[in-house]
């Protein structure tokens, strides 16, 4: 991942490498740092307590593992799930989006090529608004709880953030709803350009092209859509409810797992 390089950088503080790389928690645990502890500490400060200069870190983090979307999920930790989705939301906001806004730009030029497209065109900026919402949404909140509470679970050395709601009710309440909103205009242009084939017109070059586009867009935000619904949604839920039962029942998450991280404090 060459692109990390100019996304990290050494006064970047860890919660932000975690947000870039949810796998960086392999490389974290490996050097026993609990990345909880001093989420502002910054990575030069893992440089100086892992014995590695800046390029080697970062290298490190460049080679780190990507997981495969056909992985076993029920069996790898829930971070390795969250880094998959994570660099799927990158695909979208660096890739599809920026490629669909440029096809759509250039159909103003030319609507003979561009026509049969007009309603999703229209649709698209609300659309594509919704979805970067969606994802800073699943960011900021949804990932980074899960992350927490299954370390905790995992190791822990902290009390579980119970703060600002729980997973399972912005999966289920939140999510859900939004993102039935966020497909709708994709999936209603969708259905408007079969109807449109089975007149047996045909498009320019230009729109077909644009048409083979919003069809590997589409497909890749639904089987996203669905990993979340069908595969992240209930592991992360019985996960919180593992953890919740623990707290409940007053068993302590441990204390014990501070590890390295003291050795950050200057």
């Amino acid at each position: 991942m060459e692109h990390l390089k100019l996304m990290l950088f050494p006064d970047t503080p860890l919660h932000t490498l975690l947000a870039i790389r949810p796998m960086a928690m392999n490389w974290l645990e490996k050097w026993e740092i609990n990345p909880y502890c001093l989420p502002s500490a910054r990575l030069e400060d893992l440089c100086r307590i892992s014995g590695l200069r800046w390029d080697e870190l970062l290298q490190s983090l460049q080679t780190m593992e990507i997981p495969d979307r056909a992985s076993d999920w029920a069996n790898r930790p829930l971070y390795h799930l969250i880094d998959f989705l994570t660099q799927e939301h990158r695909a979208f906001l660096q890739e599809f989006i920026p490629a669909i806004l440029s096809a759509f730009t250039a159909g103003d030029r030319h609507p003979d090529f561009l026509g049969p497209l007009h309603p999703l065109i229209v649709a698209w900026p609300g659309f594509s608004a919704s979805l970067i919402r969606h994802i800073s949404e699943e960011e900021s909140f949804l990932f980074p709880k899960i992350l927490q509470q299954e370390y905790c679970l995992r190791h822990g050395g902290m009390a579980p953030d119970f703060s600002k709601g729980s997973v399972r009710v912005f999966a289920a309440v939140h999510l859900m709803r939004e993102e039935q909103k966020q497909l709708l205009p994709i999936q209603e242009f969708l259905e408007a350009l079969r109807f449109f084939r089975t007149t047996g017109k045909t498009m320019e070059a230009a729109g077909a092209g644009v048409n083979r586009l919003l069809q590997a867009f589409h497909h890749r935000l639904m089987e996203h859509s669905r990993m979340e619904r069908e595969i992240l949604f209930p592991l992360a839920g019985a996960m919180e409810k593992q953890v919740y039962d623990r707290f409940i029942e007053g068993q302590p998450a441990g204390m014990g797992h501070v590890g390295r991280s003291s050795a950050i404090l200057p």
